[in-house]
């Protein structure tokens, strides 16, 4: 588990290079379809101190300047979270993933979820099974 600004998520302990790529290509073969980022979005990130890399990759692929090399693999676990009650969340977390960690996983589908507005909730529109072993 490690912190990603103010949420915690799971982590690869290690990079995994089909996971990676499979990310990079999911982003190239799909750009097509994704909305257009909102322009108080972008701005938003581009205030971030990105690396002209990170820059490039924004204006580019869009939402995120957080693809291809700059990718980590990450399953968010909480929202936003004050640093006060970080370490409470931590406790329960690494309590609940206790017996997960360190094991071998598999990823078994990739589902693909639309959201109608950027306050709406997610809804899945479809899997896809497919096997990457780790």
């Amino acid at each position: 588990m490690a912190a990603i600004g103010c949420f915690l998520a799971l982590i690869c302990a290690s990079p995994c290079r089909a996971l990676d790529g499979l990310a990079a290509d999911c982003v190239r073969r799909f750009d097509g379809f994704r909305a257009p980022a909102a322009p108080a979005d972008r701005k938003r990130r581009r205030a971030a101190g990105l690396t002209l890399r990170q820059k490039r990759y924004l204006a580019r692929w869009g939402y995120t300047p957080y693809v291809l090399e700059e990718f980590r693999f990450h399953m968010t676990l909480t929202g936003p979270i004050e640093a006060g009650e970080r370490p409470r969340a931590e406790d329960a977390l690494d309590a609940l993933f206790a017996a997960a960690v360190g094991q071998a996983w598999t990823l078994e589908a990739i589902c693909l979820f639309e959201q109608a507005r950027p306050d709406a909730s997610f809804l899945l529109t479809q899997r896809f099974a497919l096997v990457i072993r780790r």
